[in-house]
């Protein structure tokens, strides 16, 4: 079961988000040491987690946090077009049809198996909440290794200005088409994974 949670909260509100930003601090920051926000000393929170920011949550029943992604809507600030336009060769994609997919997660402490369902499941349940909303593309910033990797799951994924070098990373910004044609090529790859999910702080507008 995938939760969906609209807008960030306040830290103790809710503690599957609270373990989400706990993991994601561990992930970005511990390991992969990237320069980020990081509250109280242990929630990786950056500008873009507002009230309009969309979480997709894997938690176990005791709210531990599996894995998540962040949807960010373009017609609003987010991480492209405030911080990495510069990797469009033309305008950055903005829309009310185009979301922001950023914050890919993955708890440190899940296996493999696990991970790799975690993972095709939130991938899943993202396509799904998409086409249920109204979305026709994801937008992201993706280094080479993620690009890979993207690829491999099935995505069609078209670069949108040529990769640069970011603090010894090639990384580009990359569009996916949502829509049936992507879940088709998901259940190709053996990616999809029938979504089951769970509108744990969405509107009625979201949960359609």
């Amino acid at each position: 079961m995938i939760q969906v949670f609209v807008g960030c909260q306040p830290f103790g509100a809710n503690p599957i988000l609270d373990n989400m930003h706990r993991d994601r601090k561990r992930v970005f920051v511990d390991l992969r040491r990237w320069d980020i926000p990081v509250l109280e000393g242990e929630f990786e929170r950056d500008e873009f987690d507002t009230p309009h920011a969309i979480y997709l949550v894997s938690a176990g029943a005791d709210g531990t946090h599996q894995g998540s992604f962040r949807l960010l809507p373009t017609d609003r600030p987010h991480l492209m077009g405030e911080l990495f336009a510069d990797l469009c060769d033309d305008a950055v994609p903005a829309g009310p049809d185009i979301a922001e997919i950023t914050r890919g997660c993955l708890s440190p402490s899940l296996r493999a198996a696990q991970r790799l369902r975690v993972r095709n499941s939130l991938i899943s349940a993202a396509m799904q909440f998409a086409m249920s909303n109204g979305f026709r593309y994801f937008t992201g910033v993706a280094d080479s290794g993620w690009l890979t990797q993207l690829l491999a799951m099935g995505w069609t994924c078209e670069l949108l200005g040529t990769p640069k070098l970011i603090e010894g990373t090639t990384t580009g910004a990359i569009r996916i088409p949502v829509g049936p044609e992507t879940v088709s090529h998901l259940k190709g790859a053996g990616t999809w994974i029938e979504p089951q999910l769970s509108f744990g702080g969405a509107s009625s507008a979201l949960a359609a």
